[in-house]
């Protein structure tokens, strides 16, 4: 079984990076409403994580949690953009700490 999972987990990362590229692209351009409905659905996601996560640590809910910011989530939303202007890549590249903060957080938890 865990050998099924990594090699699923291969298989998203690969089409991932393969999305990211397509993403950035000015084919695939998102619009600012595009934009903007995609984060708030990785939002709820994430909101989604997190309360699985404390349900988990609460003994209440036995699931599987990925913790690898890069594979779920905010994480992969941020990963398929890079802002071109430097004072939004900048403010971009400091959402991305306390996401990788909770995740690091959630792994030490889990271990």
């Amino acid at each position: 079984m865990i050998e099924n999972l990594e090699s699923i987990d291969a298989s998203m990362a690969y089409y991932t990076r393969s999305c990211d590229s397509l993403i950035s692209s000015d084919t695939f351009m998102l619009s600012n409403d595009e934009f903007i409905k995609e984060l708030e659905f990785i939002l709820s996601e994430q909101f989604s994580w997190i309360n699985n996560l404390r349900l988990l640590v609460e003994g209440q809910r036995s699931i599987f949690i990925q913790t690898d910011a890069s594979k779920h989530g905010f994480g992969l939303f941020y990963k398929g953009l890079s802002p071109k202007n430097d004072s939004i890549r900048q403010l971009w590249e400091e959402v991305y700490i306390p996401y990788l903060n909770i995740n690091k957080f959630a792994a030490e938890i889990l271990i």
